[in-house]
Parts: C-alpha cells; sequence; structure tokens
C-alpha cells in the first residue's frame, strides 16, 4: 500500500506527458520508424488470424517470400507488454503500447530503487528519470516496437538479480525466473545482454565478498536460486528459444563480421557532447544531424539526472554501491567506442557477435546514471534538514524531468491519423480483385513500403527483416546481380535490377510494381493501366506521392509447378554455382545424390495439372494430376520445418533452386498437404508449458509461506 501513492503519481505523470499516445484515431508516426516499415505488419499476421478465428500463425508471407511468425523473435505475440494488439487493431495498439512502455520504465525503475534500499521519495524521483528518459523516447521515436521491452524490462531484471543476492529462496526464484522469461520473450535482447553481463560482473564481485567472509552457506543458496530461477525462466521461453537457436545456422547474420558490428555506429567524442544537449550534434527531425540515426548514437538522458548521477559518484554515503556503478557507467561509455577493447570483447564475449551498433551500450549508461542519480537525489535530500525543503526540492527536480521530457515526447513522438500512416492505395484494390495466389515485386524500396504489406494483403518477395534466411538473400543476390559475391548480412532486401527473370518466376510473381515506366523486350509482362497519385512512402525522407506503374506476368508459373529436367548437386555451395550459371525454367536444381534426387528428366503430359485448393498461413494445399512421375517445384522458403504429405502418408520434401521446396510426385491425382511447424516444436511447447506448471505451483508454495511469515 506504501507504493500505491508514488505508482499513481506515476500513472499521473506519464498521462500528463505521455497521454496524446493513446488519443483514438491515431498511430505514431515517424519517418524513421521500424514500426511503420516493419513492425505494423509483423502484428497484421497476428490481428488477421484473431479475425479469422485461426490459430496464431507459424508462418507468414507478407514480405521476403515468407518465414516464420509465431517463433520470430520480432513478432513478440506473445510479449504481455504487447497485449493491446489482442484487443486492438495495430494501427490503434501502437500508441498505447508505446505509453504503457514508458509508464512500465517508471514503475520498474521505481521497484529498482526501492530495492536498492532509497527512501520512497528517492524511488519515486528515480522512475519519473526513467520514464522521461530520453534515450528511451528515442527508441519510440525509431519504432523499436521489438527492443522497446528489453530497454523496459532492464531495471527489473537488475532488480530480480538484486532480490536473488540479498533473500535468495523460492520467491526470489520465482521473481527471477518471471523476469527471465520476459526478458527471453523480448524481440531484441541486445539491452536485456549488456544488463545481465553488468549484473553478474557485480553478482560475482559479491560473491567473492561472501567467500572472503565465510558466507559459503548464503552464496550457495544464492546460485541454486540464480540457476533454478533461470531455468525455469528459460523453460517459459523455450518454445521461442528452442526453434531460434535451431535456426542460427540459417541466418544471414550467422555469418556476421565486426565491421558489421560495428555498423557505423562507435561513439566518437564528439558524440560526447550529447550528454549535456540531446540535439547538440543535430537532430534526425531536421536533418540536421549528419548520420541520421541520432537513436543509436546520441548518450542524453537528461541533464537533471547527470548532475544527480555526477552527485551519486562522488557525494553519496553509499559508497559501497555508487563505486562499481560509476565504474560500470564510465566503462559503458568507453565499450561503446571503437577500440581494440571493444574488438577483445566482440572475440571473447559470447553472443555479441549476434548483435551489431556498439552505441547501443549507451543505453546501458543511462540505465546506470539514472541509479545513479537516485543515490545523488538521496544525498541532496539528506542536507536539507526542513522536510518542506526537501519537498519543495523533489517538486522542482520532477518539473526540471518532466517539462522537458514532454516537450520532447511532442517534438519527437508525432501522431498521425491512421488512415495516413496505412494508407489504401488504387495498387491494393486492383491486386485485390485477382483472387489466385501470387506474390508481388516492388522495384525499388520506396515503391511499396514494406510495412504496409500485410495490412494491403500483398505478399512481396522484398521485404525488411532483421532475422532473413541466409539461402534466400543469395539466391535474392543472383536474381539481382547474377551472382552471389557477398556474404555480408543484411536486414534489407530490395529488388534495384533483375539479371535474371526465370528466378523471379519461381518465386510466383505475378505482378511488377514500379515508379516509371519498364520495357520487357521478351514479353513476358503486359502493362496495365498506369496509376496516377499513388502514396509512397521513403524509409528517412516520408511519404510523398507520385504515379505508379503494375505490370501484369502473361504466363506466371503459379505457388507450385511441375519441371521437366532436374539436376541433382551434393551440397548447398554446388547448388548455388549451378543456380548461377544455369537458368532454371523447366529445370530443377535439386540437393542430393542422384540415388536421392531420382531420374534427370520426366516427359510432360497435356492433361498434368497444379491446383491450389487451400492456403492458410504456414499450410498449403495442392491437388496435382501427372501421367507420369513428375518432379514439383514448390515456390516457398526452404526451411527444414516445412513438411509434406501425399493423400496422407509423408513425402520426402528436397531443398530445390537453393532456397524453395520441391518433391517428387507419382504419377495419378494426389492431395499434397504442406505444413510448417517451428522446428522441435512439440519438445519447445511442452517445455514450455511444464516451466507454466511448476512456476505456477512455486507461486503458491511462496505465497503460502509468506502468509504463514506474517
Amino acid at each position: 500500500m506504501r507504493a500505491a501513492l508514488p505508482l499513481l503519481g506515476l500513472l499521473a505523470l506519464a498521462s500528463a506527458g505521455y497521454g496524446f499516445l493513446c488519443r483514438p484515431g491515431v498511430t505514431p508516426y515517424s519517418i524513421h520508424s521500424d514500426a511503420v516499415a516493419y513492425s505494423l505488419g509483423a502484428k497484421e499476421a497476428l490481428h488477421h488470424a484473431l479475425v479469422a478465428h485461426q490459430s496464431l500463425p507459424f508462418w507468414q508471407s507478407s514480405q521476403m517470400s515468407g518465414g516464420p511468425a509465431l517463433t520470430n523473435p520480432q513478432a513478440l505475440y506473445f510479449h504481455p507488454l504487447h497485449i493491446l494488439f489482442y484487443l486492438l487493431p495495430p494501427s490503434a495498439a501502437l500508441g498505447p503500447t508505446f505509453f504503457l512502455s514508458f509508464l512500465l520504465a517508471g514503475t520498474f525503475f521505481f521497484a529498482l530503487a526501492r530495492a536498492l534500499e532509497l527512501d520512497t521519495l528517492s524511488a519515486f524521483v528515480v522512475g519519473v528519470l526513467g520514464m522521461f528518459n530520453f534515450k528511451l523516447l528515442l527508441a519510440a521515436y525509431a519504432g523499436w516496437l521489438p527492443i522497446l521491452p528489453s530497454i523496459v524490462l532492464s531495471p527489473l531484471l537488475a532488480l530480480a538479480l538484486l532480490r536473488v543476492a540479498k533473500r535468495p529462496g523460492l520467491a526470489s526464484g520465482v521473481l527471477f525466473a518471471i523476469t527471465v522469461g520476459l526478458c527471453l520473450h523480448s524481440g531484441h535482447i541486445q539491452i536485456v545482454y549488456y544488463t545481465s553481463v553488468l549484473c553478474l560482473l557485480g553478482l560475482l564481485g559479491s560473491a567473492v565478498g561472501w567467500l572472503r567472509n565465510g558466507q559459503l552457506q548464503h552464496l550457495s543458496q544464492v546460485v541454486l536460486t540464480a540457476v533454478l530461477g533461470a531455468g525455469l525462466g528459460l523453460g517459459l521461453s523455450a518454445y521461442l528459444v528452442i526453434p531460434i537457436f535451431s535456426e542460427l545456422t540459417l541466418m544471414s547474420r550467422s555469418q556476421a563480421t565486426y565491421q558489421f558490428f560495428l555498423s557505423g555506429h562507435a561513439s566518437t567524442l564528439t558524440h560526447l557532447l550529447t550528454f549535456l544537449s540531446p540535439e547538440a550534434l543535430g537532430s534526425p527531425l531536421d536533418g540536421s544531424y549528419p548520420a541520421i540515426e541520432l537513436w543509436e548514437d546520441d548518450a542524453y538522458f537528461g541533464l537533471v539526472p547527470l548532475l544527480l548521477a555526477l552527485f551519486g559518484m562522488f557525494a553519496s554515503e553509499r559508497k559501497q554501491l555508487a563505486r562499481p556503478l560509476t565504474v560500470a557507467f564510465f566503462a559503458s561509455i568507453v565499450l561503446a567506442f571503437d577500440t581494440p577493447l571493444l574488438h577483445a570483447a566482440w572475440w571473447l564475449v559470447p553472443g555479441m557477435r549476434l548483435f551489431h551498433c556498439p552505441s547501443r551500450l549507451l543505453f546501458l549508461t543511462s540505465l546506470i546514471g539514472i541509479v545513479l542519480s537516485g543515490l545523488g537525489f538521496s544525498a541532496v535530500l539528506a542536507r536539507f534538514p526542513d522536510p518542506r525543503a526537501r519537498s519543495m526540492f523533489a517538486v522542482c527536480v520532477v518539473l526540471a524531468v518532466v517539462i522537458p521530457g514532454s516537450h520532447y515526447a511532442r517534438r519527437y513522438l508525432e501522431v498521425k491519423p491512421s488512415h495516413e500512416v496505412l494508407p489504401a492505395p488504387e495498387y491494393a484494390a486492383l491486386l485485390g480483385h485477382d483472387h489466385s495466389l501470387f506474390r508481388v515485386a516492388p522495384l525499388g524500396r520506396d515503391t511499396i513500403n514494406y510495412g504496409w504489406a500485410a495490412h494491403l494483403g500483398l505478399s512481396l518477395v522484398t521485404g525488411y527483416e532483421p532475422y532473413s534466411f541466409r539461402a534466400y538473400h543469395r539466391y535474392f543476390d543472383v536474381l539481382t546481380t547474377g551472382s552471389s559475391a557477398s556474404d555480408l548480412p543484411s536486414a534489407w532486401l530490395d529488388l534495384q535490377r533483375l539479371s535474371r527473370p526465370d528466378l523471379l518466376e519461381a518465386l510466383n510473381v505475378k505482378y511488377l510494381v514500379a515508379q516509371v515506366p519498364l520495357h520487357f523486350p521478351d514479353d513476358r509482362f503486359e502493362a496495365l493501366p498506369p496509376l496516377p497519385d499513388q502514396p509512397i512512402f521513403t524509409f528517412y525522407d516520408g511519404l510523398r506521392r507520385g504515379p505508379l506503374y503494375v505490370y501484369r506476368h502473361r504466363h506466371p508459373l503459379g505457388r507450385a509447378f511441375f519441371v521437366s529436367d532436374v539436376i541433382a548437386v551434393p551440397d548447398e555451395a554446388a547448388a548455388l554455382k549451378t543456380l548461377e550459371r544455369r537458368p532454371i525454367t523447366g529445370l530443377a536444381i535439386v540437393q542430393g545424390s542422384i540415388q536421392q534426387v531420382g531420374p534427370a528428366s520426366t516427359a510432360e503430359s497435356p492433361g498434368d495439372r497444379v491446383q491450389v485448393t487451400g492456403v492458410a498461413p504456414g499450410q498449403l494445399q495442392l491437388t496435382l494430376t501427372n501421367a507420369r512421375r513428375r518432379f514439383l517445384v514448390i515456390s516457398e522458403v526452404w526451411h527444414p520445418g516445412w513438411t509434406a504429405t501425399l493423400d496422407g502418408p509423408p513425402l520426402p520434401l528436397r531443398r530445390t533452386d537453393y532456397a524453395l521446396l520441391g518433391a517428387w510426385i507419382p504419377a495419378g491425382q494426389h492431395t499434397l498437404q504442406l505444413t510448417f511447424r517451428p522446428l522441435h516444436w512439440t519438445l519447445a511447447r511442452n517445455l514450455t508449458l511444464a516451466a507454466l506448471l511448476i512456476l505456477l505451483a512455486a507461486s503458491i508454495l511462496a505465497w503460502r509461506r509468506r502468509a504463514t511469515l506474517t
């Protein structure tokens, strides 16, 4: 009950500073927003499934010719922070989700400060500082819907580990397990990862002290609580973690280099100026910041918190806490620079190769700085003997944070009517009249905004996906340039030119959309009437209008098609080389030995047919008619999670054309059913269910013990 008043105060301040995000009919909008370019589309797959009363989608098809949905770490379908996406359309849920993120950030910072034994007033101020942290606001401006939970949960993770260190036992283990589970559910764990490393180093330092003082029993209890809590939290996330780790070798990011890790976002000495002013080097709002991505590089978490943090470093009476935090504060800044120390950490620290942008360590800097500012505020407060003077000082600090914080919130978090953020262009209506199953190839990143595709009911061969598959990227390289020279990871996949039309046809592309007229000397496509004055969203530039030109394929291959010739290749490398050398019209490149793959050619019969009779996320049903045994190419992105049945019994699938699926079909009339499930799905799901039951039992037991003690 003592926390009720401060929490109500945080809610009131959040409403004053961020309440405009919850207005009906509006959506947060930014020309730099990943939410506009990606996340709204990812959430649309969930919304479609709920509206259609289907199960949660395992596969989504709106971008990059398809990919995992439920177990994609960017989807966050089961994250409590994203609960509003079950109740509202994505465009309506985005603003309130941002609001909830700010409110929970303040709440978790308040709880962490109380766990650090700060008085209630000081803890309330820490909550306010955390809620109006400019770094958190910039993350919302950048539309980092998958990263925001990681930032918001970092103080909760520190709190949970602190509880384990102070009071190991069942209750602390339950809190730690829930926190670990929530952190692993976050779409991007980079910030949580940095926080975990910091907290574990602090725990290791405490362990050394316990050993010196002979507190072996306490140390063993802490270790046991931490290990069991972490194991249970891992179990809660098993349905996500197991498929993701099983896919790591398939992802383009598995080939990341140190240069990819830097990604042009190592801090420089000039960036230190942003500790004093958020726009000391310019702003992305007016283009004055030369690197554009200020949200990656800016160090500002508030001038008042910075001054209080400095006071906490050097004037706080709690030196035992202030000293390690001060070291961690400056270490996080140093590691944001491209130095041999950072390079060594990238090589030696497990997991760092999966991330990029070392300047994101500045989010950890802001977290530590806010905790230090709580120590500083408490130290200043102790110098006021008069309670009235202490209250006045607290009010001044809160106003000095909330007023500029609210100003920056309205400056950076623009909202627009939802129909402007997700427009209804004419080409969507035009393509919507075609009820066949097809994909669309937009020429250029700006032609069709990738984040609109799911909302418009389109399936694109291009897209933006941080967790994309390496095989599809290489296939696309050959499609656009004729070769696959580069193996560097990239989240973007744009069709800038077309070197291999046969590869585009194999992706079931029926329509091309371009901003300029195109010419097809081989008569593959026919031009539809031009569409003038269409909305065109340019990432980092904004919304404009202009003409679009739509072209329809005269003889599309369909989502699946028979081929007459088959080439067997022994492995992935050979498949890629063959793909680069040989046109695949009427041909399939199949991985496996000749004995596994089968005959090199099959004759075509006039009555051979392939018909799509059922389609849903992660499911495809085909009716096949073929007079002889033939090889069927299935235009779905290759993934070992795809399985097939033919008239009931299982049918082996072959990796085909390097990035697609294929199978031998015996003569006759058949029903082919393809289903996608995440790797090791049954095991992963059952482990999560078992962990939920254990957590429930442990929570009840911990509650009963606490009730008995009180």
